[in-house]
């Protein structure tokens, strides 16, 4: 059935709508607590895009502190589960496929907030996606 499907074949009776909500808050709540220069990392053990790519682009649209961070590459090797950066055109965020990697799913993005100087001194472009 494919990726751009699965939001509205899994959000039966409104599912994904209360977890989204949900990790909004958990998400919003954590970073609240960083200091300036603070990191989170987002991580889902979900495959649904309104749970992952959908909450962090909620949190650099409503939080002009929070930056887009990029991951380290996927290790190579045989101990480490394949998985695949940018998806959704969401650069820097990494998601593991269920079918590659042998798991339920896992979704992983690194936030971090900037202080009011590095705010100020950001391009509007530049302020919630660091540059590669």
């Amino acid at each position: 059935w494919g990726w751009d499907t699965f939001d509205e074949r899994f959000n039966r009776d409104g599912r994904l709508d209360a977890l989204q909500s949900l990790q909004r808050q958990l998400l919003r709540n954590g970073f609240a607590h960083l200091k300036p220069g603070g990191e989170l990392v987002y991580s889902t053990c979900s495959a649904a895009p309104s749970q992952n790519e959908a909450v962090v682009q909620w949190l650099l649209d409503t939080e002009p502190a929070a930056q887009l961070l990029p991951l380290p590459p996927c290790a190579p090797g045989a101990a480490a589960m394949p998985c695949k950066h940018g998806l959704g055109g969401m650069p820097h965020v990494v998601r593991f496929d269920p079918a590659t990697s042998g798991s339920s799913g896992m979704f992983v993005a690194r936030v971090r907030k900037r202080s009011d100087a590095d705010i100020s001194r950001a391009s509007p472009t530049s302020r919630r996606q660091e540059d590669v």
